[in-house]
């Protein structure tokens, strides 16, 4: 019972960090007109997803790696994993939030 409501909390915080991001980038948008320093600071935390993307890359083939020589069997449901894989993939949005406020900011 406990990890469904924490699972809950993750996937209403991670939706907030979704739309979050979609409405912050739409009303910057508007706010700066497009210009160059916008665009910028979208460059800029479009290298960070990279950056992010790129270590969970990493990170999940290292467990890969492990799993494989590990003689211990660990079992995992798939509903874990395909959750577990829907909360990385969302929250690269709320890094990208989070990268352009402080790109926004710091610019």
């Amino acid at each position: 019972m406990f990890s469904q409501t924490v699972m809950l909390v993750l996937v209403i915080a991670l939706g907030i960090g979704l739309f979050g991001n979609v409405f912050y980038q739409l009303g910057k948008s508007i706010k700066y007109k497009n210009d160059e320093r916008w665009q910028l600071i979208q460059i800029k935390a479009n290298k960070v997803i990279y950056w992010y993307q790129g270590l969970i890359t990493t990170v999940l083939a290292i467990i890969l790696v492990v799993d494989l020589f590990n003689p211990f069997q660990v079992s995992l449901s798939v509903s874990n994993v395909v959750i577990g894989a829907f909360m990385l993939l969302f929250l690269q949005y709320t890094v990208e939030l989070i990268s352009l406020m402080y790109l926004d900011k710091s610019l």
